[in-house]
């Protein structure tokens, strides 16, 4: 399987990857995306976007991001936000979703953005205020929590995203039979409540599908990196 990390963001942050991202593997099947969510402590004052942009100018600086890296998808979800709101946050990075989340619960940290696997029991005990989807529409799990696009930042959209991909130059029958039959599983009834109890949104499609998907996500990805001047750690 491959992600969001090993082919979309990581090429552009890591100059020794050990692997070409394009040369080295062929496309099968995108199976799901998980769009984050952006939460934050539910000691922060702010119950919408509009207060959290609010809250982050009139403390330049002093608002605080959490993530479970450095170069990850919620560290990129957070630099979208401060470019596409002109807000000044500060990035803390940590190793893994599980000490970022404890940290943000404990008002150690003012917001972050990550998938529903990591933050979802935190938002349903109250710990945790859910602010907006970063996606186009409303994430399933949480209707009622409004989208970035609806309230006017469609450029904050990000998605874990997984997908399986074979050693490049595998021949294309294979690739067509392995695409065939995890089109199949992905859409057996356990399958499908299993991945969309955790948030996850169900894809598939064609291999050509999945390598177009691929190259779209690079392109974004390495412009978002080079705005915000990220570097490994």
């Amino acid at each position: 399987m491959n992600t969001i990390a090993t082919h979309g963001i990581g090429p552009h942050i890591y100059a020794n990857l050990g692997y070409d991202p394009v040369k080295d593997f062929s496309p099968v099947i995108l199976v799901a995306k998980l769009p984050l969510i952006m939460a934050i402590s539910a000691e922060v004052p702010a119950k919408t976007v509009a207060d959290v942009i609010a809250l982050a100018k009139a403390k330049p600086g002093e608002l605080t991001f959490s993530s479970s890296g450095s170069g990850g998808a919620p560290h990129l979800g957070g630099e979208m936000f401060k470019k596409q709101t002109g807000t000044e946050v500060q990035h803390i990075p940590y190793r893994g979703s599980g000490p970022a989340v404890i940290d943000l619960i404990a008002g150690r940290i003012t917001m972050m953005f990550d998938a529903t696997p990591s933050l979802l029991p935190y938002i349903i005990s109250g710990q945790l205020r859910p602010i907006a989807a970063a996606s186009p529409q409303r994430h399933r799990l949480l209707p009622d929590v409004p989208s970035f696009a609806e309230v006017g930042y469609p450029g904050i959209d990000i998605a874990l995203w997984y997908g399986v991909v074979v050693p490049g130059g595998t021949p294309v029958p294979i690739v067509q039979r392995l695409n065939a039959e995890l089109v199949k599983i992905l859409d057996m009834p356990d399958v499908r409540k299993n991945l969309g109890d955790q948030g996850a949104d169900l894809q598939g499609g064609s291999p050509e599908d999945f390598g177009a998907f691929m190259r779209d996500e690079s392109a974004r990805w390495s412009a978002v990196v080079k705005q915000a001047g990220i570097k490994p750690d």
